[in-house]
């Protein structure tokens, strides 16, 4: 239930399919948990319901599939929109208007608008003021200061919840926090976070335990995508949630 842990990953290892069905069994209180916290949000905030990140457009065809032929949610291809498009002031608001949203890691990092970032590389919503705080880390000047980024609409939204779709090894997009898809996957907000993957056939059972052991670096990138600290991924917080199918 993503309503008892806020802003927890949760990784899991499981063929396309099951991602899919797993993702939209998520989204089946959707409508009703929207509501409520529209209602309590602050003005100022966009809010939006639930962001699927993909790793290719090809990806994304089996999702809107499944989305259209299962539920009655209204989807919207971001991946899909042109440069132009992406640009408009009014993208945001039609995302936001949207049950869910799908776009990829590729259209994610689209510099569409600077955006202020806190010194965790999460987005500031809102209208930045000095009681934020956020302009006095701006003046610091110190390593991790706030700053601005350029980055993609979608940020401009408070999402009810972020499904990213990865794979864990070399070709992994959240291992590397450093590239631009790291930093825009980082930066986005939710209110829940999740981060499938499918099983890499390499005879290792404990794949995120595995990661841990070899490359440190990656282990702590995958952590901050999911929103959870560094102590957490160090103290094994991140391999305690994270599922592999075989095993549940």
């Amino acid at each position: 239930n993503d309503d008892q842990d806020p802003n927890c990953g949760l990784l899991f290892s499981m063929d396309e399919r099951q991602i899919i069905d797993v993702t939209m069994k998520l989204c089946i209180k959707h409508k009703t948990d929207r509501n409520l916290e529209v209602e309590a949000m602050n003005d100022r905030v966009l809010s939006g319901g639930t962001l699927i990140v993909a790793r290719s457009k090809e990806d994304l065809e089996d999702w809107q599939i499944a989305l259209r032929e299962c539920t009655c949610y209204s989807v919207l291809n971001h991946a899909t929109l042109s440069v132009d498009e992406r640009k408009r002031s009014v993208t945001a608001n039609r995302c936001a208007g949207h049950d869910i949203v799908v776009t990829t890691f590729d259209a994610l990092k689209s510099k569409d608008i600077a955006t202020p970032l806190d010194d965790k590389g999460h987005v500031v919503h809102g209208k930045v003021g000095f009681q934020d705080g956020w302009y006095s880390a701006r003046s610091s000047g110190s390593k991790n200061s706030g700053r601005c980024e350029q980055l993609s609409v979608l940020h401009q939204i408070q999402w009810r919840r972020v499904v990213f779709i990865d794979a864990l090894g070399r070709k992994s997009f959240v291992a590397k926090g450093s590239t631009a898809r790291g930093v825009a996957a980082v930066a986005l907000t939710a209110s829940s976070r999740f981060l499938f993957f499918p099983p890499i056939d390499d005879g290792n059972s404990n794949q995120v335990n595995a990661l841990a052991k070899s490359d440190k670096k990656a282990f702590k990138s995958v952590a901050a995508v999911l929103h959870l600290s560094q102590d957490d991924a160090v103290g094994g917080r991140l391999s305690s949630s994270m599922f592999d199918l075989k095993d549940v």
